[in-house]
């Protein structure tokens, strides 16, 4: 039903409540319901609405905290990604081979950021261009309208663990593990107790089932984590190895990492 007003603007008027969010159910006078007023459904769906988008906002809050991170790496996109770089021999492979090697990663994460779904699994030495690539990926997502964060897992860790103190940790845990895009930069590298390894297995195991996008970077192949956070990591990910020499080596003082 529409209901036309004086600017001649045409608003959508409930059927039920006739816009004032309580009606009256049609009963005679002998029924309980009788002359009650009941909050009507379409008052119920703004409501559950505003709710959506604070609880949205709330988690944008939570997850701004771990912005800093990717702001520093605001540089790293696939197209400054040099794979003419200086490259000298490295874990056996000269630098032709190693050449090949950044050339055919290059070509697979741009295939990978074509259909953009899934999980990404980077893997290889200290200052091989695995952070480099994850964060040209999350700068992707951004463009694509996606809500992506991006963190270090050590940092991540430190993130959840520093909402107990205002009871936030569960929030922190529901944000990161549905937002649309996380990208997890060194994964292997936070301190191995039990309780990081749990809370570690209960964010990926969450978004294994969400099936949310999700990029891993580290040092360490898949074998190396612990087996149930590998299991999950083998049933998602596209694993890509770049193992090439440190490009930091060839950078002079104050210039780009």
């Amino acid at each position: 039903m529409k209901k036309t007003v004086e600017n001649s603007e045409q608003w959508d008027v409930c059927n039920r409540c006739g816009g004032a969010g309580w009606y009256k159910k049609p009963v005679t006078f002998d029924y309980p319901d009788f002359a009650r007023l009941f909050p009507c459904e379409c008052t119920l769906s703004q409501q559950e609405q505003q709710a959506a988008q604070q609880a949205q906002f709330r988690k944008q809050e939570l997850l701004a905290h771990l912005d800093e991170e990717l702001g520093n790496l605001v540089h790293c996109h696939l197209g400054t990604f040099d794979v003419q770089r200086p490259l000298q021999a490295y874990d056996g492979r000269d630098e032709a081979a190693q050449r090949a090697m950044l050339e055919d990663v290059f070509i697979r994460v741009m295939e990978y950021t074509e259909r953009l779904d899934g999980w990404l699994y980077l893997y290889g030495g200290y200052g091989s261009g695995k952070s480099h690539l994850a964060a040209a990926i999350a700068h992707i997502g951004i463009e694509r309208g996606m809500s992506v964060s991006y963190a270090s897992v050590p940092q991540l860790i430190r993130f959840i663990n520093s909402g107990f103190a205002d009871r936030s940790a569960d929030a922190r845990m529901e944000a990161l593990q549905t937002v649309g895009m996380l990208v997890l930069d060194d994964i292997g590298t936070q301190p191995n107790t039990e309780h990081n390894n749990t809370t570690l297995f209960e964010l990926i195991n969450a978004r294994y089932l969400y099936q949310r996008i999700t990029i891993l970077t580290s040092n360490k192949a898949v074998t190396a984590h612990e087996g149930r956070i590998a299991s999950r990591i083998y049933g998602r990910a596209y694993i890509i190895e770049l193992n090439v020499d440190d490009y930091r080596k060839y950078q002079t003082p104050g210039g780009l990492q």
